[in-house]
This record gives C-alpha cells, structure tokens and sequence, in this order.
C-alpha cells in the first residue's frame, strides 16, 4: 500500500516540475492567439492628417488692408509744386514802354532854326520849330519794353501742401497676403487618435498561434 502511494506522489510531482519547465510562447506572449497589425482605418495608415485652419493674418492683423506710401499725385514725388510770381518790371517802371531821350532836341521838344533873310536884306534872328525827328514824341523815343505788361513773372517752388514737401502720401490697399480676408490658411498636422501616429492598430480578430499550437506554452 505505501508503495502504491509512493508512486502517485513520485508522478504528480515528475508533472508538476514538467509544467513548470515549459516558456510562455514570444509569438503569442502567452495568449495562444496571434493578433495582427493592420492598416488604421481613419488615418490611411499615415499616422495623422493635414488639416487647415484660419488664422488671423500676420500681414494685416486681421484688418484685411494696409497702409503703403506712394508718391505723392500733386507733386508726382518731387515735394515741390511750382507757382508763377509776379515783380514789377525795373526797366520800364511797370509802365511796359521804354522811355528814351531824342539825341536831337534832347528831351525839349524843340530845334533851333537857322536865320532867315529878310526883304530889307537883313537876316532874322535863330528861332526855334517842333523837333521832326521819326519817333520823338516831345523829345521822347517810347518803345516796347520785353517785359509783359510791365510785369516780370519767375517760377517760385514751395513745398506741396498735399505731401508737406515729403513727396509721398499713404494710402489703404488691400492686404495681398489675405487678399482682405483678415485671415490666412495654415496647415497643421494632427497625430491620429485611433492609432496614436503609428498608422497601425492590433486586429480585433487573430488566428492561433502556431509557434505553441494555442497553448500559450512551448
């Protein structure tokens, strides 16, 4: 009887240490099912997605125009717009004639005459007659003076009054870079959260594992 007992101890024992020797399986890491990778559905297997979103325009600050200086249209960039000033004439006084002494009768108007014989044989005393001279006018010549109406005109520059001489003026436009939106597209790149980026995730379904048969062990 105790030998009958001595070898089902001696059996149980020889199967309990055969148990302990054997490895959880690496294929399966010990569930007895292989689960494959697969491709993740919501990202395509790209591990994330492009996506745009509007952001206010670094350009503009969101007002969708800016400001931008031009030259200026009433002085066409120069600062200066020119102006006609008028001076009296120094040559003719303002008086737009040149006044000039006849050389002949010297500015008197009159030219002494030569004695004339009289009757008796007897000459007269010298007298005196309006001076004929062409072009004296109580012994005067007048001509045109250059000038215009006894005026001298001179171009004055002055400052424009439009740009304060700067030349430029600022304008609105359009912001180009929004094209007056306020708001720019910017991509941005989003981790997939059905696959966390790997781009594959674990199969609900597996097959047994083949490397232990579904045991697990091997």
């Amino acid at each position: 009887m105790l030998k009958k007992i001595f070898v089902v101890l001696v059996a149980i024992i020889g199967f309990g240490f055969y148990a302990n020797a054997q490895s959880m399986c690496g294929t399966c890491n010990g569930l007895g099912i292989v689960r494959p990778q697969v491709t993740c559905t919501p990202c395509g297997g790209q591990g994330g997605r492009t996506e745009y979103e509007q952001r206010t325009c670094s350009s503009c600050s969101g007002r969708g125009s800016v400001s931008q200086q031009t030259n200026c249209g009433s002085c066409r960039g120069s600062g200066k717009v020119s102006r006609q000033e008028a001076e009296t004439c120094g040559r003719c006084s303002g008086t737009g004639s040149l006044k000039q002494i006849c050389g002949r009768c010297q500015g008197s108007g009159q030219v002494a005459t030569a004695p004339q014989r009289l009757a008796d044989g007897t000459y007269s005393g010298r007298g005196t007659a309006k001076c004929n001279t062409v072009g004296c006018n109580g012994g005067y010549h007048y001509s045109r003076c250059s000038c215009s109406g006894g005026k001298i005109y001179k171009t004055v520059q002055d400052n424009c009054g439009s740009c304060y001489g700067s030349g430029k003026t600022n304008s609105t436009v359009t912001c180009s870079s929004c094209s007056g939106r306020g708001t720019t597209s910017v991509s941005v790149r989003k981790t997939c959260g059905g696959c966390n980026g790997r781009g594959t995730v674990t199969s609900q379904t597996g097959y047994t594992c083949s490397s232990c048969n579904g045991t697990g062990k091997r």
